[in-house]
This record gives structure tokens, sequence and C-alpha cells, in this order.
């Protein structure tokens, strides 16, 4: 019995490391899109009408007022990237920082077992 429970315990482990996998995938996929949806954003604002017109005009021409909005709205979008990237960061190394300690579980569980069969072994 203490095989079966062994077996079904490393099951378990790994059905559980499956789980936390597609996890991270589908957390992956969701920042992928929030990352398409900001290079969207900014492709939106650099092909807005008026800041066009101010990005093919001549540099002696330039409305300062236009001028400071589209860098207002630049800046604005840059700290929501930087934000963004930030957040992005600390979920990826705590994910792997999760799997890493998970690893090492597993791995330990396995020399664990393989010391007790030993042990068994050299008992008879």
């Amino acid at each position: 019995m203490p095989r079966l429970d062994q077996i079904r315990k490393q099951a378990d482990d790994h059905r559980a490391l499956a789980m936390d996998a597609r996890k991270l995938n589908l957390e992956n996929l969701k920042l992928v899109g929030i990352f398409t949806d900001l290079s969207r954003n900014y492709t939106d604002l650099i092909t807005k009408p008026t800041y066009r017109a101010v990005m093919e005009s001549d540099s002696r021409t330039i409305d300062g007022s236009i001028l400071r909005q589209f860098e207002k709205e630049v800046e604005e979008r840059m700290n929501l990237t930087r934000q963004i990237i930030v957040e992005a960061k600390k979920s990826f190394d705590n994910q792997l920082k999760i799997q890493k300690l998970k690893d090492t579980f597993f791995v330990v569980n396995e020399q664990l077992t393989k010391a007790n069969k030993q042990r068994a072994f050299f008992r008879i």
C-alpha cells in the first residue's frame, strides 16, 4: 500500500504542476494582450490627424500647444507602459520562484523515495 500512496502522491504533484503551468500560460496570454493593446494605443496616437500633421510639418511651424498636448499624451502612455512592465516582471519573477521551489520539492521527494527503497532493500 505505501507504494500505491507514493504513486498517487507523485501523480497529484504532477497534476498540480500542470495546473500551475496552465495558469501561468493564461497569465502570459493576458499580458501579451495588454502589451498588444498598448502598442496599438501608441500607433493610434501617432496616426491621429492632428499629431500626424505636426510630425510631417516643418519644425519652425509647429504649434506649441499641440506639441505640449502630444508630449503629455506620450508621457501618460509611457508611464502606463512602465507600470505594466513592472507588474509583469513581478508576476514572472514570482511564478519562476514558485516553479523552482516546486521543482526542488519534487526532486527532494524523489530522492527521499529512492533512499527509503534502498533502506528497505538493505534491511531484508
